[in-house]
């Protein structure tokens, strides 16, 4: 009985086996079918990815113009014909180069097909080509097969942030131009020293305290033969009127401007005739240093060892001279609200310390600039002031403000608007300068809370490195300030032959790459992370006081603000100009040479009154390394690329 059970059993098993065995072959292939499915669809994941990094690098795209984006897909289908995979089919043999007409019918289906595409200028989508993946015990199954494709979108963007400064073209062109004795710029009629300020930069009426003098009411000045003179312009002579002096006395005429460490002091011996007016020559140190000196009259009689002074003072203003005032302030800052505060006050504050969070770009419609010849600065001045418009931005579809609204439309921005207002200086300060605060949460863009500081200020998230910290006090609080230097970006092997002179002359703002004559790999990556590092805007505005036009955005340029006083490029009449503004400027916004780091304060009204800068051609910037983990905005057309995968 247990023999005849047991011989049934394994009758049993041996039926079950034979039905099962099948199912379980055709299972187990299916599996490796499937594996191999998975398998095509992660080639076709690099495929993707890659082929959209390696056209990125062709990028940015005209969208819309048919010739440009072919000559970006072209590139898409150079990749995939050397990197098929699986069976894709109608791919051709791999060319020998990007530029081969046998990609043209593969970049022309790309194209009709939507396999390759543009969300914007500067980002492209590359769908795989198809590729079909047969099976064979799935077959067994009813299933033929299956198609695999992937998708990849890659963009491009710029080391380094945008901030809210605007450059004046025009502004810039005219500081060359208007130099004394011929000295503009040789090679590019453009002088890239200058300043960024929230306004004209005009004289400070700073207080004055006169210590450890004695007063008296019996000595008194009461009037001058003149009251104003020009910086720079001779020394004039001066008579002056008062009481309390004979032809016995001693007389002398001080002039004093600021108080504290910063209160310069100069005095005269007057000549005394018989009318009792005192004659003297301005002294030199006053001429030369721009600014509203106060004045006082000493007396010493003939048998006296001290000096008794005036106790009313009179005012001689020494003026910027009209070349100085062309020269000052070709840098002003710009409306341009941020998406968590589109159209409310404090955008700039927070533009200046984070950089930029939305896009602009050139104006479409005049970002080609056709160059007068000879190219000068008085052609391109005329041109640029000329009937073709670009002045000022049309009220047309094609100029978008970068004002309140825009962002909330999903437009992109290529209009600016100047800042103005009470709250422009306090801004500009806190946005460079101000202390570390928490910014809140904001669900209409999705940031997160998070901790910011002023620009220039070194955190723990920014760090400074400890010989490049420069500690300012403002407003009574001492805060820690990138002091970076140009030339620590410079390359130790290329030191000896290139000084930061070589990067203020080579810039044409509107030929971006020349002059060929520019240097290049001579800088580190470590540039684009530097506190003073920035990419800004260059508009066409002549920068009138209180301007409240709207001006296009031609192009972009890197600045660095800098320290440091230009010399050694080798020529003489450059580095003779350089010299010569940066001491005009230096002494007219009563800076320091010994105490310089490019901010200019006014530590009386805790005001930041402007930043020094310098522009830089972008083709003498460094690549960008595929490790680079520091700042990376949209593209500006200009300059090494930051190229990412994004989905």
């Amino acid at each position: 009985m247990m023999r005849h059970r047991a011989r049934s059993e394994r009758g049993a098993i041996a039926v079950l086996t034979a039905v099962m065995l099948p199912v379980v072959l055709i299972a187990a292939g299916l599996a490796i079918e499937i594996g191999h499915l998975w398998s095509v669809r992660g080639k076709l994941q690099v495929q993707a990815d890659q082929a959209a990094v390696f056209a990125a690098s062709s990028l940015p795209v005209k969208k819309g113009d048919a010739t440009d984006e072919k000559r970006v897909a072209r590139q898409v289908a150079y990749y995939l014909s050397c990197h098929p995979v699986g069976s894709q089919s109608d791919l051709p043999n791999c060319p020998s180069s990007t530029t081969s007409a046998t990609l043209d019918p593969l970049a022309t289906k790309l194209l009709s097909d939507k396999l390759v595409t543009f969300p914007t200028s500067g980002s492209i989508k590359v769908i795989s080509p198809t590729s079909r993946v047969r099976f064979g015990f799935g077959r067994l199954a009813g299933i033929d097969g299956a198609n695999a494709q992937k998708s990849a979108i890659a963009k491009i963007g710029s080391p380094g942030e945008i901030e809210p400064m605007a450059l004046s073209l025009n502004c810039l062109l005219s500081a060359a131009g208007n130099l004394p004795l011929g000295l503009g710029n040789l090679l590019t009629d453009v002088l890239p020293l200058n300043y960024i300020a929230p306004g004209p930069l005009s004289l400070d009426n700073v207080t004055t305290d006169w210590p450890n003098v004695t007063e008296s009411n019996g000595v008194s000045v009461t009037s001058m033969s003149q009251t104003s003179t020009t910086q720079g312009i001779g020394v004039p002579l001066l008579t002056v009127v008062g009481t309390g002096w004979l032809l016995t006395t001693s007389v002398r005429v001080h002039f004093a401007n600021g108080k504290g460490a910063d209160r310069r002091a100069f005095h005269a011996d007057a000549l005394v005739n018989a009318l009792g007016l005192a004659v003297i020559s301005v002294p030199p140190e006053v001429v030369n240093r721009a600014g509203v000196w106060e004045v006082k009259v000493a007396v010493k009689p003939l048998l006296s060892t001290s000096w008794t002074y005036s106790r009313d003072h009179l005012k001689f203003v020494v003026d910027l001279p009209a070349v100085t005032q062309d020269i000052l302030g070709c840098g002003r800052l710009v409306k341009s609200p941020r998406d968590q505060q589109d159209g409310t006050k404090d955008n700039l504050l927070l533009n200046l310390q984070d950089g930029l969070d939305h896009p602009i770009s050139t104006h479409p419609s005049i970002a080609q600039v056709t160059l007068p010849s000879p190219l000068n600065v008085a052609n391109l001045l005329n041109t640029l002031n000329g009937p073709s418009g670009i002045f000022q931005c049309a009220n047309s579809a094609l100029d978008v403000k970068d004002v309140g609204g825009s962002l909330r439309n999903q437009q992109v921005p290529n209009c600016m608007v100047m800042q103005q207002g009470s709250s422009t200086y306090t801004e500009f300060t806190e946005g460079m300068l101000g202390t570390q605060h928490t910014v809140p949460a904001n669900s209409y863009t999705g940031e997160p809370e998070h901790t910011s500081a002023g620009r220039l200020v070194c955190t723990t998230w920014k760090p400074c490195r400890p010989d490049r910290t420069l500690d300012l006090t403002v407003g009574g609080v001492a805060r820690p300030v990138n002091d970076d230097r140009f030339e620590d970006f410079i390359l130790p092997e290329r030191k000896n032959l290139l000084t930061s002179a070589a990067f203020f002359n080579l810039s044409t703002y509107l030929l971006p790459g020349l002059p060929v004559v520019t240097p290049d790999s001579a800088l580190s990556p470590s540039l684009y992370s530097s506190h003073r590092f920035m990419w800004v805007p260059i508009i066409s505005s002549p920068y009138a006081p209180n301007d409240a036009g709207v001006y296009p955005v031609l192009t972009f340029r890197p600045v660095f603000i800098t320290q440091d006083v230009p010399s050694g490029l080798g020529f003489e009449s450059v580095d003779m100009v350089l010299d010569l503004v940066d001491l005009w400027v230096k002494t007219a916004l009563n800076i320091s040479p010994s105490d310089d780091h490019g901010i200019v304060l006014n530590n009386e009204k805790n005001m930041l009154r402007a930043l020094r800068f310098m522009t830089i051609e972008p083709s003498a910037l460094p690549a960008v390394p595929q490790d680079y983990a520091g700042p990376v905005s949209d593209y500006i057309g200009v300059g090494p690329k930051v190229i990412r995968l994004v989905r």
